[in-house]
C-alpha cells in the first residue's frame, strides 16, 4: 500500500501519468509456512529463515474531466535461504478501476483485481477464508461493474455486478482446491436519497451464489453417512440474500464516512441429510477516512459477514474482520505506515459447530526518501492465529523483519 500511494503521488507531482519502481529487501523470517505453534506427530514444525525479495512495479494514473483510470502491477519474488527445494515464492498482482461520467446524472465505475499468490493477505482483501499459507499458484480474481444514476434531485440508483473466482493449486480429495475452488455472483441493487449536500441515505439489497467448481471429495458436515463420509464439495454451494439500510456522510473535507447495516440470509441448497440448509446472521460494512495533514491519514473498518472457510468440515464462516491504516508523515522526508487486521471467525455446521479462528495481524513500514528516486525502508510484520480446532495443531505465531531500499521513477 505504501508503495502503491508513493508512485501515485511520485507521478503527480511529476505531472506524468505513469510511475514505475522497484524495491530489494533483505528480511528474517521466523515461521515462513505458517507451521503450528505445537504440532502432532507428522505434522512439520516451525522453521525460520533469512532471505531477500525483488519486488518491481508499475503504475498509471490517468485523469480526464469526466473519466479517470488507475492500474497498476507487482511482482514479487521472495527467496528462502532455508528451504530445501521451491526456494522462491512467486506472487503477481494486478489492479485497475475505471470510473467514467456520462453526465452530472450518470455514472459507472469498473474494476478488476488479480492476485496469484501463496500469503493470505494477498488472496484474501478483507474476509480471510484461509489464514494460513497456501502453497503454490493460487489465483484470485474479482472483477464488477457499478452504475449510478441520479433519477430526481432526491432519489438515485445503483445497480451492480461483482464475480469473484478462486483457484488453489493443491488438487485431489479434501484438498484446498476441493474446499475452496469456488465463483462467487453478486448483484447489488442500491437506493439512494440525498438527505442533505454532505449525507446520502441507502437503502439496498444483495443477492450472492456461490457455486463450488471442483468435483473432488470433502468430509462430510456431519457423519451421517457411511464410511468414509465423503460427500462432494458442491454441498457447500449456497445463495444469499442481503438487505441493509445505511448512509455515506462527509463531515468534513478530511473527514468522511460510510455504512451498511442489515441482514443475511443464506441457504444451502446441497446440503446433506441432517444439516441445516439455512441460517440467518447480521451483515456490517463500516468505512471511514480521514486526512489530517499532507502524506497523513487514517482508515478504519469494520466487516460482518458470512464467507467460505478452508476448514473441510465445516459449510461455511461467520466471520467479523477488524482493519485499519495509519499512515503518518513525521518529517517531510521520512514517513510511518502502520496496518493491522483482527479477525474473529465462527464456523457453521460439523464437529467444529461453534469452533472459532482469532487471527490478528500487525505490520509497521518506516520509510527515507534519500531523493526523489532512492527510498530506504524498514519493517516488522506480526501475524497470530488462536484456534479452536486442535486437529493439526492449526494455531500459530510468525515474525517477519525486513530491511530494503526502493528506487522510483
Amino acid at each position: 500500500m505504501v508503495v502503491g500511494l508513493a508512485a501515485v503521488q511520485t507521478a503527480q507531482a511529476q505531472q506524468k501519468i505513469w510511475n514505475v519502481s522497484a524495491t530489494l529487501r533483505g528480511f528474517y523470517d521466523d515461521n515462513y509456512a505458517t507451521a503450528p505453534s505445537s504440532p502432532s506427530p507428522g505434522v512439520t514444525p516451525s522453521r525460520s529463515s533469512l532471505g531477500f525479495e525483488l519486488s518491481p512495479s508499475a503504475n498509471v494514473n490517468f485523469v480526464k474531466e469526466q473519466t479517470s483510470l488507475t492500474a497498476g502491477y507487482t511482482y514479487s519474488m521472495k527467496y528462502y535461504e532455508d528451504r530445501p527445494q521451491d526456494t522462491a515464492d512467486h506472487s503477481h498482482q494486478f489492479q485497475a478501476r475505471l470510473n467514467h461520467n456520462f453526465s452530472p446524472r450518470y455514472r459507472l465505475e469498473v474494476s478488476e483485481s488479480f492476485a496469484i499468490a501463496q500469503e493470505p493477505q494477498l488472496l484474501d482483501p478483507v474476509t480471510l477464508t484461509r489464514p494460513l499459507r497456501s502453497e503454490g499458484d493460487n489465483m484470485r480474481n474479482i472483477a464488477g461493474f457499478t452504475f449510478g444514476a441520479d433519477v430526481t434531485r432526491l432519489l438515485g440508483f445503483e445497480v451492480g455486478y461483482q464475480n469473484s473466482w478462486y483457484n488453489y493449486e493443491q488438487e485431489g480429495p479434501n484438498s484446498l482446491s476441493a474446499r475452496l475452488d469456488r465463483t462467487e455472483h453478486l448483484v447489488t441493487l442500491n437506493s439512494r436519497w440525498n438527505i442533505q449536500p454532505t449525507t446520502i441515505g441507502i437503502f439496498g439489497y444483495q443477492f450472492n451464489v456461490t457455486e463450488h467448481s471442483n468435483g473432488d471429495q470433502i468430509t462430510a458436515p456431519v457423519p451421517v453417512l457411511p464410511p468414509p463420509n465423503l460427500v462432494s464439495s458442491t454441498t457447500r454451494d449456497s445463495r444469499s440474500h442481503y438487505l441493509y439500510i445505511g448512509a455515506d456522510h462527509t463531515f468534513t473535507p478530511q473527514l468522511t464516512g460510510s455504512a451498511r447495516i442489515g441482514g443475511q440470509y443464506t441457504e444451502f441448497p446441497n446440503a446433506v441429510p441432517g444439516v441445516s440448509d439455512s441460517t440467518v446472521s447480521p451483515y456490517v460494512d463500516v468505512y471511514g477516512s480521514y486526512s489530517y495533514g499532507e502524506g497523513s491519514y487514517f482508515q478504519v473498518g469494520v466487516k460482518h459477514n458470512r464467507s467460505s472457510t478452508d476448514v473441510n468440515n465445516s459449510l461455511d464462516q461467520q466471520a467479523t474482520a477488524v482493519y485499519g491504516t495509519v499512515n503518518h508523515r513525521i518529517t517531510p522526508k521520512l514517513t510511518a505506515n502502520l496496518l493491522t487486521q483482527y479477525q474473529y471467525s465462527e464456523f457453521n455446521q460439523g464437529p467444529q459447530d461453534g469452533s472459532s479462528d482469532n487471527y490478528f495481524t500487525v505490520g509497521l513500514n518506516v520509510a527515507y526518501e534519500i531523493n526523489q528516486y532512492l527510498t530506504a525502508e524498514t519493517g516488522y510484520n506480526y501475524d497470530r492465529l488462536d484456534s479452536d480446532i486442535t486437529t493439526g495443531n492449526r494455531s500459530y505465531t510468525r515474525n517477519r523483519v525486513y530491511i530494503g531500499i526502493r528506487a522510483s521513477y
